[in-house]
């Protein structure tokens, strides 16, 4: 068992300029939450799930930002796929949930790559 986190970052913000309008919405998420799985194998699967926080900052007119913070929860399933002692190839797939405005939305994130392990 260990303690995931997810911080803001290039792959947890996301930022678009809004066609016509010179509008920007930047998205940043973060929380913390626990991971199961057998560890120390070649194949490690796993489960986690994650609770924290986003914050939402966008543009109401083509100069002044606004901000709304709710909140975030995170559950998925994954695999590391070892490739030696500190690199490992992952797999993984998420559900994404905030709550933003009185409202719930409602996302999925699938990803691989490769990771370092220190």
């Amino acid at each position: 068992m260990t303690l995931p986190s997810k911080v803001p970052s290039p792959a947890a913000s996301a930022g678009a300029l809004l066609p016509d309008a010179q509008l920007r919405v930047q998205l940043h998420l973060y929380g913390g939450g626990i991971r199961i799985g057998p560890q120390h194998r070649r194949f490690q699967p796993w489960v986690h799930v994650l609770v924290g926080g986003e914050r939402l900052r966008f543009t109401q007119t083509a100069g002044a930002m606004a901000t709304n913070n709710g909140f975030a929860y995170l559950a998925g399933v994954g695999a590391d796929y070892m490739l030696g002692p500190r690199f490992f190839w992952r797999f993984s797939g998420d559900y994404l949930g905030t709550r933003e405005f009185g409202a719930n939305q409602e996302n999925y994130e699938f990803g691989t790559g490769v990771g370092f392990s220190f």
